[in-house]
């Protein structure tokens, strides 16, 4: 073989590693970007790193897609998990516990934020702590973190279980609103909203803790890693935006939720947006798990506690 034929040849070989290149460069930048379907149980403040991420188009980069959606119930949430629809889900502790304690295939990925409930009276009950509640029913989401809280606050003073009335916030603040119920277990925007139009107040001692976390399906661990890491890794950069950046943040989740700026400034400060996955978050959410039990939500704990519960395990 001459020289000739030898350079030749390693031309050709050049040639064709070039274009075997910007081949798979052009590949990449015509292939759709990976969806990443993500839920929310219902709408709320506590949401809002994933409201800002989405609002800076964080969640888009060209190689993933995020598709919001918001569901109403568990069922609604346990439907689309089961039928590979839903990647990752947003809620309080007990939605995510009663869906895993069902057999739903799904691990708790990070936290959005720690945030703290409230018991609201209506401006008509002359009652100023947990202790002037003795008698009256208390409306609040069956199985939730304010069900839980209400349970504790009458326990820790020694008063009995109170009565309850089940509903959901859009019945709850309707039913508030027309004088049926006179005390509401509820997480913020709703007792600032509703305090501001001059219709109730947070009582003493009525204020309880919720775990705000995100949770990935087994599946969609397995079958879209990268898209998973990079949704994580986008919720943490707008945690750290939105500490940075209060007054912005706070005019971002108002516009999302379609609510005033005033709202959202009383109720930003009982949220902690640089919670993370501990053993303090730990313990409370097993001791919601012991409450779902009790409460005959789920009927057992087996399936809640370590390990797999998270996805990233001491």
């Amino acid at each position: 073989m001459n020289r000739k034929t030898i350079i030749i040849g390693g031309l050709a070989i050049l040639l064709l590693a070039v274009g075997l290149f910007f081949a798979n460069k052009l590949s990449n930048v015509n292939r759709d970007p990976e969806v990443i379907a993500i839920g929310t149980f219902s709408e709320a403040v506590d949401y809002g790193p994933l409201y800002v991420a989405e609002h800076f188009g964080w969640l888009d980069d060209g190689n993933f897609s995020a598709r919001v959606t918001t569901f109403g119930s568990n069922q609604e949430i346990a439907a689309a998990l089961n039928s590979g629809q839903l990647d990752v889900i947003f809620a309080a502790a007990p939605p995510i516990l009663i869906n895993r304690a069902n057999g739903v295939e799904l691990s708790v990925q990070g936290v959005s934020c720690t945030l703290r409930q409230e018991i609201l009276v209506s401006n008509t009950v002359s009652a100023n702590s947990i202790r002037d509640l003795s008698g009256v029913r208390i409306g609040v989401l069956e199985g939730t973190s304010s069900h839980y809280g209400v349970l504790r606050a009458f326990e820790q003073v020694g008063l009995p279980e109170p009565g309850f009335d089940f509903l959901s916030p859009p019945q709850a603040e309707a039913a508030f609103r027309s004088g049926d119920i006179r005390a509401w277990a509820i997480w913020p925007p709703f007792v600032e909203k509703l305090e501001l139009e001059g219709l109730g107040r947070p009582i003493v001692g009525g204020d309880a803790k919720i775990q705000s976390v995100f949770a990935s399906s087994d599946e969609s661990r397995k079958t879209k890693p990268e898209a998973i890491a990079f949704l994580t890794s986008q919720i943490l950069r707008a945690k750290e935006w939105m500490i940075s950046n209060p007054d912005e943040a706070q005019a971002i989740v108002a516009e999302r939720l379609k609510l005033d700026r005033e709202v959202i400034r009383l109720a930003w400060g009982k949220h902690d947006w640089s919670a993370q996955i501990d053993d303090a978050l730990k313990k409370d959410i097993r001791q919601k798990a012991d409450f779902l039990r009790n409460q005959g939500l789920i009927s057992s704990t087996d399936r809640l506690g370590s390990p797999n519960l998270y996805v990233i395990e001491d």
